[in-house]
């Protein structure tokens, strides 16, 4: 397992040779304030069949954890409302998704609690005449007596969503419009603890390519990528784990619904999403083809497309293939307006047509190479691709783009010469006047009027747009490309990072600073992180402070910096070692360690050897000047008791990373293969193993808290917060949720206000 502490500049080197990919969380894109949570508010639409609820107000009553906060702490997912006339009833299936960081309807000990709504108001008539009343599977006492809940009887992991629950409503033929609110109860494993970690920067870090993106709604988006799928909930974007290589590349994405997802891809894999993971379907059908696209109907009926003239259809228990008209090109998309009217496009120029059966050929353009094909209406279908000035499928000559245009009737050529400049990869319309097609690294929008180029990032090439409307549009591409328009120029959604934070300290809620490389991080009291260099550009592993005004960072070639509030200025320098931490007890009392025995300390006046061993050292901490606790290489513990340094017995022969204690007799070591180890003060300097939960082949990367009953672990290489609570350890927090790359450090000032940082200078920000 490595040892973040160790060789910076060579995980540089292999960062930079590229691993498969990285799995990131953008930032938050007008994600909702701390003061939106509390109750909601839904408006109920009778005959148009539209539920929407948003906060009530800010605040509320907090018995227990009552979360409220649609779009920021939960959110109420509705599908099919639906108005049944002549029994006077309204049904709706409302699903709960999670948007915190900690499971919901769990204590984290293994148990289900469960998510309950409460109607804490209404259902009031606000348009018409009547009364509504909500029939609930469930009555009972949360902030009143007798209120009506109903009740999902499982747990929602961060990010996840609740099967969905039938609400039902009577609801006279007098009444069109009704309101109520709700308040969202549920059992978290730490209630007391961070709700969210919000990435503050370098996330994400995805470079892997995005070739397609599909929207459910405009806080659920999906996009495609190389073994991975990754998903916007409306506040961030993550990327989940979809394939069992994590490089076999996903083309398309598509779903009936925000909880039936599907993604295809090379080999014919395919892959299904129905809200808490995504599962391998074997597809037989496809005889080990490429899936190139995708597009359905509803859960039961959906069309694959992919090489060799494949083109299946799933019917809700299985794939199976379509006739293709003797076609054996191969078909790249395929999008169709009703079951009775579906569009392929392909290899050749050529367009094939269902009519709810066999696919035929329809129209060949010769000399074209069709890559995507989108639809409004019957009357307004479009397919796009290039054509090459040597004829064929790239038969020589610079590509062109070309874009074709079905009225119904017949297939005409859009001429314009803004289409023609460079391919045209896929498009997405949401009117006849509201087209957007991808343009080698721009997207082309037609207003009905003229066609206008809107660059996409940095100039990355872009592969697939969507959206819900002409203010809501993604589009995705190369290098981990995602970008936003909300009407005009796209914004990009990503950032891209290689070198990772290694370590953090702050003299405040307000003045936090980290460390890694060559680079020094500052979070302002605005909350803004600003970037710069370490003097000589010089690797840094390690940094503490005594206040906002006397800090010290030690790294490769033995040097320390200093920063007393004017600036960073290098104080030592010693080519022969390298040193990985630093900590003082005070501005005059300050130690440095690292590999091979090296160990210094200041003493208020100069930087003095104090090597005693030949050990190599990972972490400090101590409780004062007398009281000092070193980890490192091999399960090496030593303590300074103020006159000098002994050995400990650890119990292990595992690295050790981390060490952190709420005093000198409750101290916490972690390291390889999941290792936490607790020193409790007994003479005889003897460490115990502490079980966890945490997985034993990961390693534990650092150990921070705010007291002896509040102790937080970055475990599962980074990816999962560990909490004590003083009777219990639970897993709190999978930080993989906002941004899946490994956590090396962690600090804070109290629990509800945590900074981990890590892998591609993520930072993120534990709070409520």
């Amino acid at each position: 397992m490595r040892n973040p502490r160790l060789g910076v500049a060579a995980l540089l080197l292999a960062l930079a040779a590229g691993a498969c990919r990285d799995l990131p969380t953008a930032a938050p894109v007008n994600a909702p304030t701390q003061a939106a949570r509390g109750e909601l508010r839904c408006t109920v639409a009778v005959r148009a069949g539209s539920m929407r609820c948003e906060p009530a107000r800010p605040g509320g009553p907090r018995a227990e954890i009552i979360l409220g906060g649609q779009g920021l702490n939960v959110r109420l997912r509705t599908t099919s409302v639906s108005w049944i006339d002549g029994d006077n009833v309204l049904v709706a299936d409302v699903a709960v998704q999670n948007l915190l960081d900690q499971p919901l309807g769990t204590d984290g000990e293994g148990g289900t609690q469960g998510v309950r709504v409460f109607f804490v108001s209404g259902p009031d008539v606000t348009d018409g005449t009547g009364q509504v009343e909500a029939i609930t599977d469930s009555v009972g006492t949360f902030t009143a007596s007798n209120q009506k809940y109903y009740v999902y009887h499982e747990v929602v992991q961060p990010r996840g969503v609740s099967s969905a629950q039938t609400w039902t409503f009577a609801v006279p033929p007098t009444a069109t419009q009704f309101e109520f609110t709700v308040l969202v109860e549920t059992t978290l494993p730490a209630e007391t603890s961070a709700l969210h970690f919000r990435p503050e920067r370098g996330s994400p870090v995805y470079q892997a390519p995005l070739y397609a993106v599909w929207a459910a709604s405009p806080h659920d988006v999906f996009a495609a990528s190389d073994g991975a799928i990754l998903h916007y909930d409306g506040n961030y974007w993550r990327a989940m784990d979809a394939g069992p290589c994590n490089c076999d590349p996903f083309y398309d994405v598509w779903g009936s619904d925000g909880r039936d997802v599907w993604a295809v891809g090379s080999g014919g894999q395919a892959v299904h999403w129905t809200g808490g993971a995504w599962e391998p379907v074997d597809v037989p059908a496809a005889g080990g083809n490429d899936l190139y696209g995708l597009y359905g109907f509803d859960a039961e009926d959906i069309y694959a497309v992919g090489a060799a003239g494949t083109i299946l259809h799933y019917d809700g228990s299985g794939w199976s293939p379509v006739s293709n008209g003797g076609f054996t090109g191969g078909v790249n998309d395929v999008w169709g307006i009703n079951v009775e009217n579906v569009w392929a496009v392909g290899d050749d120029g050529t367009v094939l047509h269902s009519s709810g059966g066999a696919f035929s050929v329809d129209t060949v353009f010769a000399g074209a190479f069709l890559t995507a094909v989108w639809a409004v209406d019957d009357a307004n279908v479009w397919a796009s691709g290039a054509v090459f000035s040597g004829g064929g499928d790239g038969g020589g000559g610079a590509p062109t783009g070309v874009l074709y245009h079905y009225d119904g009737e017949s297939w005409t050529e859009v001429v314009d010469p803004e289409l023609a400049a460079q391919p045209l990869y896929s498009g997405w319309a949401s009117g006849p006047d509201d087209i957007w097609v991808v343009s080698g690294a721009e997207v082309l929008h037609w207003n009905g009027g003229a066609w206008a180029r809107l660059v996409v990032g940095s100039g990355a090439p872009v592969y697939g747009v969507t959206g819900t409307s002409a203010t809501n549009v993604f589009a995705v591409g190369e290098f981990g490309t995602i970008a936003r328009s909300t009407g005009g120029e796209f914004a990009t959604q990503s950032i891209s990072e290689i070198l990772p934070i290694i370590s953090l300290w702050g003299s405040s809620a307000t003045d936090v600073w980290g460390i890694g490389g060559p680079f020094i991080y500052h979070r302002d009291a605005g909350g803004q992180w600003e970037q710069s260099l370490t003097p000589d550009f010089e690797f840094m592993s390690g940094i503490w402070g005594a206040s906002a005004s006397e800090l010290w960072a030690v790294g490769q070639n033995g040097t320390i910096i200093h920063n007393d509030g004017g600036g960073w200025s290098t104080v030592h320098v010693d080519s022969a070692i390298t040193l990985r931490a630093v900590w003082g007890s005070s501005a005059s009392d300050v130690w440095a360690a690292g590999e091979a025995g090296a160990l210094l300390h200041w003493n208020g006046t100069a930087w003095a050897d104090a090597a005693v061993d030949a050990e190599s050292r990972s972490a400090l901490w101590g409780s004062g000047p007398g009281d000092l606790f070193a980890v490192g290489d091999g399960g090496s513990i030593t303590r300074w008791n103020g006159g000098g340094w002994a050995p400990m017995a650890s119990g292990t022969t595992v690295d050790l990373y981390g060490v952190w204690g709420s005093g000198p007799n409750d101290v916490y070591a972690v390291g390889d293969e999941g290792t936490v180890l607790h020193y409790d003060g007994n003479p005889e300097m003897e460490w115990t193993a502490v079980a966890t939960g945490a997985p034993a082949g990961a390693s534990v990367f650092a150990a921070w808290g705010s007291g002896a009953d509040d102790v937080y672990l970055l475990a599962n290489n980074g990816l999962d917060l560990v909490h004590w609570n003083g009777a219990s350890w639970r897993t709190i927090s999978q930080l993989s949720s906002n941004a899946d790359v490994w956590m090396y450090t962690l600090w804070g000032t109290g629990p509800t206000n945590l900074y981990t940082a890590g892998d591609a200078a993520t930072i993120l920000h534990g709070g409520r």
